[in-house]
């Protein structure tokens, strides 16, 4: 329970201190919003809805730049709730919707009971019934499970509700074993349960299993978390390790060990202990904390005040041995309950406090590759306004990204689809929906998310990442508005360069790719050669074309046209005719086994020379102007 307003504990000065050297760093926003930012959801097509601080229904979005930046983004308004609400339950929903129930303040009432959804393609909130006989909801604890049900949980007594997305419906939930709900955090673990740190009945600790549909009491935490004069706690962080770091409004630590079967309690470990600050520890009394792509946990934490809340706000970082000081923001000077972080594909944590000034926070290193979701099949080309089915292992990614306790719900736990222009650089968001599972750490099971390319993208060679809490895919190489597979990459194996880049090979603009010859002597019979690749779409086409538009300058030349054969490792000649002094354009047709044609990863590889009449003619150069392949 806290205050909207500042007014409950005295501000403790910092003192002097040595940060660590592995740390990120922060920046303001280009562009800081015109009202005060408070909680943040990540939108499933990459803009952040965020809700205006207390007494008002607004909410902007911030949409990231050109570039993928949204330290640059803009800000725009989109629709108003219906009620006002601070501190409360809800998340993102697996079809992309934003749920929000309750409010411990708000203008229906203090601990409302009020429930809505936000819709981002029709930019509407409706509201749904809470569940049957529930007259408060307020600050609830709550999860997206993993089959894409909302689960709440009841702040005066043990009850939980379920409210099925599918249906619009609730239905009653298993009690709980602590007495009362209230403050309390709840983490999803990757067996499928989800974790609760007691807070009335603490040191207690329990844990709904998902699959049985039942909770199990688990035992008292090392050290306990919950301060006992205002039954805060802080956030639970599952590590990429899979065991759980939970920080509390103690000073303390803990961390929670999951056992083989998710029926059995487990086992908690007491953590670290928090920084102390001119004299009083650090702590987290409702306060928020991010799962960083690097491994880490960045925290906001305040100086203990016996019965309320400290300020001003410290950043630290748990690096899975220690809780230590790094560098603080420039908006961090108010009470830390009054902080939201939410981790944004980028890989960056996004820092709000209530006011008009936002914060980004860049980690120092990276993650570790196996941590990165994966790609096992989605199309290759992709049309405008158009939906598509992808499938990979650990789209959801290995942690839920943010936590706070409850009053502020904001995990990433589910797919982002990110396509980058090969051509421009630009970046640009798919909207996904209907995840296959909200689960964590789904590690080799096949999972599914869709994806819709936006109305008017970008067109051309593109490559398209999964981004799942900051973690990117290896990229995938789609075309964008096009059919055609268009040329990736290129490599003059002899010759010398003269102009052009990929992207002058994708149409027939008379932007070329030239090159002259090489040394005839260095490279006798073909001193000019050039080296195509792409990717298909296929490892078994049942049809396989390469274009090519090209010309050389002047001369008799023969152009030779040859496909890469990855079963014998070597290059098939598929065409060979004389070269014109103008754009012509050839379409090779392959008969056979065309799988031969398709390597590891798909790719696809052709080679273009060109032979002079003479060794010792020099003078012209080779002009590609298009270089496609057609596979299906």
């Amino acid at each position: 329970m806290k205050h909207s307003g500042k007014s409950l504990a005295l501000a403790v000065s910092a003192a002097a201190f040595q940060f660590c050297l592995a740390a990120g760093s922060w920046q303001p926003l280009a562009h800081q919003p015109s009202f005060n930012a408070c909680t943040a959801e990540l939108l499933t097509d990459g803009r952040v809805l965020v809700q205006a601080y207390n007494n008002s229904t607004a909410n902007w979005v911030l949409t990231p730049d050109a570039n993928g930046s949204y330290v640059n983004g803009t800000w725009s308004q989109v629709a108003s709730m219906h009620v006002t609400r601070l501190y409360y339950a809800g998340s993102v929903l697996a079809d992309g919707r934003v749920l929000l129930c309750g409010g411990e303040y708000s203008n229906a009432g203090s601990e409302t009971n009020r429930c809505e959804y936000y819709d981002p393609i029709s930019n509407t909130w409706t509201e749904i019934s809470p569940p049957a006989g529930w007259s408060e909801i307020g600050d609830a604890a709550c999860m997206v499970l993993p089959d894409g049900r909302f689960m709440l949980g009841s702040i005066p007594d043990n009850r939980t509700a379920i409210w099925n997305p599918a249906t619009g419906t609730w239905t009653a939930g298993p009690n709980k074993f602590d007495q009362l709900g209230t403050e309390e955090t709840w983490t999803l673990m990757p067996d499928n349960t989800v974790l609760c740190v007691k807070c009335w009945n603490h040191p207690g600790s329990e844990k709904y299993v998902w699959p049985n549909n039942v909770w199990i009491n688990m035992g008292n935490v090392p050290l306990d978390l919950v301060d006992n004069s205002s039954f805060e706690v802080g956030g639970g962080a599952l590590m990429p390790n899979g065991q759980c770091f939970h920080i509390g409004a103690n000073a303390v630590s803990d961390t929670y060990i999951m056992p083989a079967n998710p029926l059995d309690p487990g086992t908690w470990v007491a953590g670290p202990g928090t920084p102390v600050v001119n004299g009083r520890s650090l702590v987290a009394a409702d306060a928020p904390l991010a799962c960083l792509p690097n491994g880490k946990v960045l925290m906001a934490l305040g100086p203990f005040v016996h019965g309320g809340f400290g300020s001003p706000t410290y950043m630290c970082e748990y690096d899975g041995t220690s809780i230590y000081r790094v560098p603080d923001p420039g908006n961090s000077g108010g009470f830390p309950y009054n902080s939201r972080m939410l981790l944004l594909p980028t890989g960056q944590v996004l820092y709000t406090t209530s006011n008009s000034q936002v914060w980004v926070y860049t980690p120092d290193g990276t993650y570790d590759p196996s941590w990165a979701p994966s790609i096992t099949s989605c199309p290759t080309t992709l049309m405008p306004a158009s939906d598509y089915p992808l499938f990979g292992r650990q789209l959801n990614g290995i942690t839920q990204g943010d936590s706070y306790g409850d009053d502020a719900w904001a995990p990433t736990n589910y797919p982002i689809v990110r396509l980058t222009n090969l051509r421009s650089g630009h970046v640009m968001y798919c909207r996904t929906h209907d995840h296959s599972t909200m689960g964590v750490a789904t590690g080799n099971a096949i999972v599914s998310t869709n994806f819709q390319v936006p109305g008017s993208p970008e067109i051309g060679p593109s490559v398209l990442e999964v981004v799942a809490n900051g973690i990117p895919s290896v990229p995938y190489h789609v075309n964008v508005g096009t059919s055609a597979t268009l040329a990736t990459s290129f490599t003059i194996l002899r010759g010398n360069y003269i102009s052009g880049d990929t992207p002058d090979l994708y149409s027939s603009d008379d932007s070329k790719l030239v090159v002259s010859p090489g040394s005839p002597a260095a490279a006798p019979g073909a001193p000019l050669q050039i080296q195509i690749e792409s990717f298909s779409p296929s490892a078994a086409p049942s049809t396989f074309q390469f274009q090519l538009e090209a010309s050389v300058s002047q001369g008799t030349e023969t152009q030779n046209v040859e496909l890469y054969n990855f079963q014998t490792f070597s290059y098939e000649l598929v065409d060979s005719r004389t070269a014109t002094l103008s754009d012509s354009t050839i379409t090779v047709t392959p008969s056979g086994n065309l799988a031969r044609f398709v390597g590891p990863n798909n790719a696809v590889r052709a080679r273009v020379s060109y032979v002079p009449s003479s060794l010792m003619n020099s003078l012209f150069t080779g002009r590609i102007d298009v270089a496609a392949w057609v596979i299906n």
